[in-house]
This record gives C-alpha cells, sequence and structure tokens, in this order.
C-alpha cells in the first residue's frame, strides 16, 4: 500500500482554538474592545507558546495590527496589563 503524503493544514500550523483567539482579538479591536482584544492576545500567545508555534503563524498582519489597535487605544501600560489577564 502507498502512502500518500498529506497535505499540511491550517491545523498542523496553528491549533484552531489558537487561531480563533487571535481572529476574535482582531474583530475585538476593530470594535473598539481594546482591553479584550489585549486579553484574548494574551491567551492565545499563552497558548501558543505552550505548543510551541510561532505567534505569526496564522497571520502576522492580522495579529499585529490587532495588537497596534489595542495599544493605540489603550496605551502601554494598559495594553500590557489586559494582555497579562489573558
Amino acid at each position: 500500500m502507498v502512502e500518500r503524503q498529506r497535505e499540511p493544514l491550517l491545523e498542523d500550523v496553528c491549533s484552531r482554538n489558537e487561531c480563533s483567539i487571535q481572529g476574535l482579538a482582531a474583530v475585538e479591536a476593530g470594535n473598539g474592545n481594546a482591553a479584550e482584544a489585549a486579553r484574548l492576545l494574551g491567551r492565545a500567545d499563552l497558548l501558543l507558546g505552550e505548543t510551541g508555534i510561532a505567534r505569526d503563524t496564522f497571520d502576522a498582519t492580522l495579529v499585529t495590527d490587532a495588537e497596534a489597535s489595542a495599544r493605540s487605544q489603550l496605551g502601554d501600560r494598559a495594553y500590557e496589563a489586559a494582555y497579562l489577564t489573558g
């Protein structure tokens, strides 16, 4: 029996949970819910760190833009505080 080589899927790179959390963070940042966006980014980074997957594997621009938006709305100190609750 010949084994087919499997094509890499999104879940091979980033589990659905972490990617979904990053996507939700982007939505929250876009809706002006900066504290929730920061908290979600913190949670996603925590989970990604546990799995050893890079933060920007899913969509670097999406995550970077969400963080920049949340930081600009909250300021660095408040962003970091919210991020650490994630």
